[in-house]
């Protein structure tokens, strides 16, 4: 077995240290370190929403709002974008998801006939209860220009519905009554 003992290391033509290392083997990187393969995380934007909303929606349509803009410039082509959305939704009925690229879906189910393509949903059953609708999805932008992430929103309902955000339809001042709050978080994940 061999073994390197020191304290430091650095380049015959560096002016510093670029790694050290303590008495507990800790190291610390005093430059960049590149060429360790992929998966390092190299940014993390986030958005939370706290406050409420509420928007009508006719059956078989999206929210006009993009809801949980979330902008993010990534630093190489090959990078690829962690989506992590958790969002507070009522709607007396079964609300939906659908991921929104800079306005366009991404994640979504195939088309087939005149069913709706959506990310994710649940289902509700009273005016008193929120429920979250949580999506995961590893997208890959290929670009170096900004990105806006976001979700729009939409109900299963024969007619116009109105869906709402971070609070119940019942909106009763009550110590049951609820408000939550909605994330969006992006990750930018090295090729």
């Amino acid at each position: 077995m061999s073994r390197l003992i020191t304290n430091a290391i650095r380049s015959t033509s560096a002016s510093s240290d670029a790694l050290t290392l303590d008495s507990s083997g800790n190291i610390t990187c005093n430059g960049t370190a590149t060429g360790f393969g992929g998966g390092k995380l190299l940014q993390v934007q986030q958005t939370v929403k706290t406050d409420t909303a509420s928007e009508s929606v006719s059956s078989g349509n999206f929210t006009s709002t993009v809801y949980l803009p979330t902008n993010i410039t990534p630093s190489a082509t090959n990078s690829k974008i962690l989506i992590t959305v958790s969002i507070c939704l009522q709607d007396y009925g079964q609300p939906y998801i659908a991921l929104q690229r800079d306005g366009s879906p991404i994640c979504v189910g195939d088309a087939d006939g005149s069913r709706m393509r959506v990310t994710s949903g649940t289902y509700m059953f009273d005016s008193v209860s929120l429920a979250t609708i949580n999506a995961h999805f590893v997208d890959s932008p290929n670009t170096t220009s900004q990105v806006t992430y976001g979700v729009k929103l939409a109900v299963r309902d024969n007619n116009t519905s109105t869906i709402y955000v971070n609070r119940t339809e019942n909106n009763n001042n009550y110590s049951y009554a609820m408000r939550g709050a909605s994330t969006l978080i992006l990750q930018e994940i090295a090729a």
